[in-house]
């Protein structure tokens, strides 16, 4: 159903997320869902990937989105979920174990996502993987 909505609305269809709206466009369609309900957070983030996946190739069929921007677009929707995700495994560690002694609050999270290969280069495509290195600050003695 929520794809029929989209391919229904010619006026979104052809037009891909803003380059810097995806984080914003998919924090409020997190929203809608409660934040204790991992099932139903993880259905929205597919969801929400679904669709806009639907709009970039539909722009990309279509000819309005340049060959060298589908990608960038593919890259900025990644990113974003990538972010999403780490938020959400972050909120339910902290409410699960509590926040690390170890990190101050300037020191942030002490953890990074960095992506490398195609997501790295700016070269995702339609059916690409993702590769991730994760990296962790922990205490000197662990």
């Amino acid at each position: 159903p929520l794809l029929l909505d989209e391919l229904l609305d010619p006026n979104t269809l052809y037009q891909p997320t803003a380059t810097d709206a995806y984080r914003d466009e998919l924090r409020q369609y997190l929203l809608r869902v409660p934040e204790d309900d991992e099932e139903q957070q993880l259905e929205a983030l597919r969801q929400f990937k679904q669709a806009q996946l639907l709009r970039i190739a539909a722009a990309d069929i279509a000819g309005t989105l340049p060959v060298m921007k589908v990608s960038d677009h593919l890259t900025w929707l990644a990113e974003a979920m990538i972010d999403a995700v780490v938020q959400q495994a972050w909120v339910q560690m902290v409410a699960r174990y509590g926040k690390p002694n170890h990190l101050n609050e300037r020191e942030g999270r002490g953890f990074a996502v960095v992506g490398y290969g195609k997501l790295g280069g700016w070269e995702l495509g339609y059916s690409s993987d993702l590769d991730l290195i994760f990296l962790h600050d922990c205490p000197m003695d662990a």
